[in-house]
């Protein structure tokens, strides 16, 4: 990293060292907590009616917080029981398995085990119940730096702050908390505000001009609020994380020069841009978001991205190809102007999809962004009709969306906050800060996608 950014960077890293996960605590408000005895209906319930995406799990009978209940979890629950269960037992599922039952299952481990008896060697696999992994939790003194890094570390984007005293949880802090408090407190050194974004290297973007094709995505940016894990997780506890990790720190330091590097060869040659077709499923999305590791993904028209990151449906893979051998067939037909004519109507066809298939500066277009569809927006289905819901129209679940805290329509379309990779950083905060989002879409001039940028990488970039 340039040494002035550094120096320009050291008083936003002083100011979060200095300030705590206590400052953030509201003045008014409540923490939801999930008793693991519930069905999962009424803990999917429990979210959409308070609006909110995660919440501590409380175990009665140990009479402990167990871990953090998410959309993330939920997403993984429902894809599951939609691949695997009928319609009818899906939603009998919903309404008789509990949390902790759930939690249970998921636990279980295929196990190897292999014995010598007189025919050989026997090989045997069984399941076996993996231990409880401690909650991870933040200490109400923990400075913001260390909380920042610390959710980082461990691949989640919120934790319960916890008061150990009276076992009681304050609130839940997360990566857009700690950026809204930093916009609306720090007034210091604003130079490092006016750099762009993508000189400072914040976010992942589309490539540019004729660069090399690759199929590595880089999916950072995209993971938002919604990342955590199962169950459990190790302990954390802010200002304590050095004397309660397991890390070697050489091995730490060792994975932060190679997360740097990949990151220093993301900046020169571009990112694929994970998304989906506006015409794709919820079901269809959510097993993307899975297997791609990520809580949110712009939705698009056009030419796309869906296409290169084999999101297209099939059914629309065949329409697709049905729709080009028809034309084929039609420019075969002898038609009036003869084949002076054809050729020419070849060559505008040639034209038309080469200006369709690139931007002026010659980089394959991703598709105009018409939506965004992140884990928290299945807080919105109907949970009477979960099952039918999971296989509506992306876009159609985005303009039908009901519950607390719903994103504005606009024009009837749902509302995406946009931003530029030249935008300057202080104007990417304001959006992300001002609108209470985790995550901004970038675009270029014509409102295709270029990019996207998080709460997380710009927290990435203050820690690091």
């Amino acid at each position: 990293m340039d040494e002035q950014i550094l120096e320009e960077k050291l008083p936003i890293d002083d100011f979060l060292k200095v300030h705590t996960a206590y400052d953030l605590l509201p003045e008014s408000g409540k923490v939801v907590v999930i008793d693991v005895g519930l069905s999962i209906s009424s803990a999917f319930q429990a979210l959409a009616e308070n609006g909110i995406t995660s919440a501590p799990l409380w175990d009665g009978k140990r009479q402990e917080y167990s871990g953090m209940l998410t959309v993330t979890d939920m997403a993984e629950l429902l894809i599951e029981f939609y691949t695997f269960l009928t319609k009818e037992e899906f939603e009998t599922s919903l309404d008789i398995v509990t949390i902790r039952e759930w939690n249970r299952t998921r636990r279980m481990k295929p196990v190897v085990k292999k014995t010598e008896g007189s025919g050989g060697t026997v090989t045997e696999e069984k399941l076996q119940l993996a231990p409880r992994t401690p909650l991870i939790f933040v200490h109400p003194e923990a400075s913001l730096y260390d909380t920042a890094k610390a959710l980082l570390a461990h691949h989640i984007h919120r934790g319960p702050v916890l008061d150990t005293d009276t076992n009681t949880v304050l609130h839940v802090i997360t990566h857009a908390r700690i950026i809204r408090y930093l916009v609306s407190h720090w007034k210091s050194d604003r130079r490092l505000l006016q750099r762009t974004m993508s000189s400072l290297g914040i976010g992942v973007f589309a490539k540019l001009g004729n660069q090399e094709e690759t199929k590595d995505n880089s999916e950072e940016s995209q993971k938002g609020q919604d990342d955590e894990k199962p169950e459990n997780k190790e302990f954390l506890s802010g200002e304590e994380k050095s004397s309660t990790s397991e890390n070697d720190p050489k091995e730490e330091e060792k994975a932060d020069e190679a997360s740097k590097a990949k990151k220093e060869q993301r900046e020169v040659q571009g990112d694929e841009v994970v998304c989906v077709s506006s015409s794709a499923t919820v079901i269809e999305v959510l097993r993307l978001m899975q297997r791609k590791h990520l809580s949110a993904v712009p939705v698009v028209e056009g030419v796309g991205c869906e296409k290169e990151n084999e999101m297209v449906p099939p059914h629309l893979q065949a329409k697709w190809k049905k729709e080009a051998e028809e034309k084929e067939k039609e420019k075969g037909k002898e038609s009036e102007g003869g084949e002076e004519k054809k050729e020419k109507e070849q060559k505008e066809d040639e034209r038309e999809a080469e200006m369709n298939a690139t931007g002026s500066n010659g980089a394959r277009k991703r598709g105009k962004v018409v939506g965004l569809y992140s884990l928290s927006d299945i807080r919105y289905l109907p949970l009477h009709r979960l099952h039918s819901a999971l296989s509506m129209n992306v876009m159609q679940a985005l303009r039908t969306r009901r519950g607390l805290n719903i994103p504005p329509l606009v024009d009837g379309q749902p509302k995406v906050h946009t931003c530029h990779r030249n935008d300057k950083l202080v104007d990417v905060l304001k959006i992300l800060a001002g609108n209470n989002i985790h995550r901004a879409v970038v675009v270029d001039d014509e409102g295709c996608l270029d990019g996207v940028i998080s709460v997380n990488d710009i927290l990435r970039f203050f820690t690091s």
